[in-house]
């Protein structure tokens, strides 16, 4: 930090930040970035109190990106929003393409909605396909690398032919029924197991 007038008596300063969890600054006025975000970095005078403030952006690259599923099953005409899993969790930059091997079958649009279109061959489901857009330029990914991406299998059926799914209730050993009419509750900790019958 620069204190002005040059001839001031006392050019000490105290440093801070807003969010020492995304970056923290030293007595010396060292920032070290920590955790992905934005922190507003204050410098003030210990003579007259003067302040000035500049903001870090502390951006984070993907080491690798995923679907929450390998495996995707839709009946015709339904759609579902996909959501990419980062790792590191905290990764900021988050920009990324899909693609489908079968735009006909399975359509993917850029905020990850994918649609079923037309039934599948049950041997012959419809890749979709997720690349992340920004990886570290300095990293494992630049350069030649392969870029990060992750594969979905979807397989599209004919409505009538998916039956309501049946669902148990498990608390330790025990096993309880679940009732379309009724309010079923549970508590934090426990599990529900979900069955879905197909007729083919």
């Amino acid at each position: 930090a620069t204190v002005e007038p040059y001839n001031a008596t006392d050019k000490t300063v105290t440093w801070s930040t807003s969010s020492s969890k995304i970056a923290s600054v030293s007595s010396k006025g060292l920032v070290t970035a920590k955790k992905g975000g934005k922190a507003t970095i204050t410098v003030k005078t210990n003579d007259g109190g003067h302040k000035d403030t500049c903001v870090i952006t502390v951006k984070v690259y993907p080491s690798s990106v995923d679907f929450e599923f390998s495996e995707l099953t839709m009946t015709l005409g339904m759609s579902e929003k996909l959501i990419p899993v980062f790792t590191p969790a905290d990764t900021t930059e988050r920009d990324v393409t899909y693609t489908s091997s079968n735009e006909s079958y399975v359509s993917i649009a850029e905020d990850g909605t994918v649609t079923a279109k037309k039934i599948t061959d049950p041997d012959n489901p419809v890749i979709i396909t997720v690349q992340a857009n920004n990886t570290h330029p300095n990293g494992a990914n630049s350069g030649n690398s392969d870029p990060l991406k992750a594969e979905l299998r979807v397989t599209v059926k004919d409505k009538d032919k998916v039956r309501t799914p049946s669902a148990s209730y498990y608390y330790d050993e025990y096993e309880f029924s679940l009732w379309d009419d009724e309010d079923n509750q549970m508590e934090k900790g426990s599990r529900i197991r979900l069955k879905c019958d197909t007729k083919d």
